[in-house]
């Protein structure tokens, strides 16, 4: 089905943002037009386009082009351009406010608590080219993609880093401050191509790199030589660390990882994998507050970091990086692995 179209300069609960038009998910009154003002899209044609155009009565002008030729065409009329390439239309598009051009209908994920969405398979987040990766949450959490990372159009389009020094860096934002002392989760669909240790297959940070106490921060990384998954928390004065075991992975194949941290269960962090719960690691010492944005920098400083952490390397795509600023419930996480599974041929 497609997704329902808002243009508004105001705020949307519920909803994917890209400029000022909104996108209805599953979690979002699909009518009557009347009352929520959304109108219906339409699906794009297979390996297509559709370009949403605001007016000022009547919902979006709404057009579809069948492939790139058609694309540099109609954008070349709406943007009195002389663009040659779909990537320079793309980019066109995604600096525009009462724009917007998208590739696919958005799958019926979660969106209460919303504040990261990256996805690099759908245009409005990542238009196949350049260094921004934008948050479709609605909260302008904006990714860099810093040394090198390129891009691959598998399973709609991954973020691919080879090991080197290449990384994602979302810098600090007042969003943030839930991680200090409160609840979240994180959400990822990830394919590792190496597991050559020290190499990861999931480092991830939100503050300082966590190595002891003194520092504050919250970090997940795949310890490839023994295929755990390690947590390390510390609210500066205390610190833990676990290794969460699971069956082992496989190279070159997509999985879905979420993490959620619960403050009032002992600070447990939580590990899914492909919508099953895995195991809990309850880091019961850890009372005081886990990230500080004014503590300090490291490799981006005190934001969030994908791809380079505690001296691992990533190697491999990833193609969707979300937060909550809550703990998912399980039949959530299942809701959002079921909802974009199919893409990634899981």
């Amino acid at each position: 089905m497609s997704n329902p179209i808002k243009y508004s300069t105001g705020s949307e609960s519920l909803a994917l943002k890209k400029g000022n038009f909104y996108i209805g998910t599953g979690d979002v009154g699909k009518g009557p037009t009347s009352t929520t003002g959304y109108y219906n899209g339409i699906t794009p044609p297979s390996g297509g386009y559709t370009i949403y155009l605001n007016k000022a009565t009547g919902g979006p002008s709404i057009y579809t082009c069948a492939n790139d030729t058609e694309l540099i065409s109609l954008t070349n009329q709406i943007a009195s351009a002389s663009y040659t390439t779909a990537n320079e239309c793309l980019n066109y598009y995604n600096t525009e406010s009462d724009k917007m051009c998208v590739n696919r209908d958005y799958d019926g994920i979660v969106t209460d608590g919303l504040i990261i969405n990256l996805d690099s398979g759908f245009l409005p987040s990542y238009p196949k080219n350049g260094s921004t990766w934008y948050d479709i949450s609605g909260k302008g959490n904006n990714a860099s993609l810093l040394n090198g990372t390129t891009y691959e159009s598998t399973s709609d389009g991954g973020v691919v880093m080879d090991g080197g020094d290449e990384y994602l860096n979302i810098p600090y934002s007042t969003d943030f401050n839930q991680f200090k002392s409160g609840d979240f989760t994180l959400e990822t669909f990830v394919r590792s191509d190496n597991q050559v240790y020290p190499r990861s297959r999931h480092p991830l940070k939100i503050g300082h790199t966590v190595t002891s106490t003194g520092t504050k921060g919250w970090s997940v990384g795949h310890q490839t030589c023994n295929n755990n998954i390690e947590v390390r928390v510390s609210d500066g004065t205390n610190f833990s660390f676990t290794d969460l075991n699971h069956a082992n992975l496989s190279e070159s194949t997509y999985y879905h990882r979420v993490f959620t941290v619960s403050r009032s269960n002992g600070c447990a962090t939580t590990y899914y994998l492909n919508g099953n719960l895995v195991g809990t690691h309850n880091a019961t010492s850890v009372t005081g507050e886990i990230y500080d944005q004014n503590q300090g920098s490291d490799f981006g400083g005190s934001g969030i970091i994908f791809g380079y952490n505690w001296g691992w390397r990533f190697i491999g795509s990833v193609n969707v990086i979300r937060f909550y600023n809550r703990a998912l419930t399980d039949a959530e996480v299942l809701q959002n692995y079921n909802a974009q599974k199919g893409r990634f041929g899981l």
